[in-house]
């Protein structure tokens, strides 16, 4: 092993990759949110959706989102378990703060992020969708990240590592989400800032 593979061997190991960074950031508000479960659970159905009353009193006199998150997180799991029997695991909990921090790849009308997906890692999901006919799946790659790519501060797209697509601004910066089809789909890739004026993308073709 040479002695740039051991050093960036050596820093992963002591500052994680920067998905671990994010996950280690995040378990301290899921143990609290963990924390408050007992006692939401002593709540009756009547003093349970009342809460949500409380929350919105608490915005309007003054709190942020990020003050009620922790119990607006337990009395969402506290109902799901009630009405649905099904209780949101924690790394459910981590996904949903990382989508309340904004952190979403695509979004739009169901049927025009399905049917024409914009944002690479989105195609890749849906192409890993078993269909009938392999021809149907979305054409797109995913590269394996390098160490470097691992140990990038988590400051650009998140999708940096892994998309084979990447432009030097993705790793400086998280992209905007543009509009893409003027129906509220909206993408955020720098691709589709640039498919939006007229430049090449990967959106052309046999997608």
């Amino acid at each position: 092993m040479g002695t740039r593979p051991m050093f960036t061997w050596a820093l992963k190991k002591i500052l994680g990759t920067s998905h671990e960074r994010e996950v280690k950031r995040l378990r301290p508000r899921v143990q609290a949110i963990n924390a408050l479960e007992p006692a939401i659970q002593k709540l009756s159905d009547a003093e349970l959706k009342a809460k949500t009353a409380e929350f919105k009193q608490k915005l309007d006199n003054g709190a942020s989102l990020e003050d009620i998150l922790h119990e607006a997180f337990a009395v969402a799991r506290e109902a799901g378990w009630r009405a649905l029997k099904m209780r949101h695991f924690d790394v459910q909990l981590i996904g949903g703060m990382v989508l309340h921090k904004g952190s979403i790849a695509e979004k739009g009308p169901t049927p025009s992020v399905i049917e024409h997906p914009r944002h690479p890692y989105v195609q890749l999901l849906l192409g890993s969708i078993p269909v009938p006919d392999p021809k149907q799946r979305w054409q797109t790659s995913v590269r394996i990240p390098s160490e470097d790519d691992q140990l990038q501060v988590g400051v650009g797209c998140p999708f940096y590592a892994r998309c084979s697509y990447h432009m030097e601004r993705c790793r400086a910066a998280m992209p905007p989400r543009y509009e893409v089809n003027g129906d509220g789909h909206q993408c955020a890739c720098y691709l589709c800032d640039q498919a939006e004026k007229g430049g090449a993308s990967h959106t052309n073709g046999g997608h």
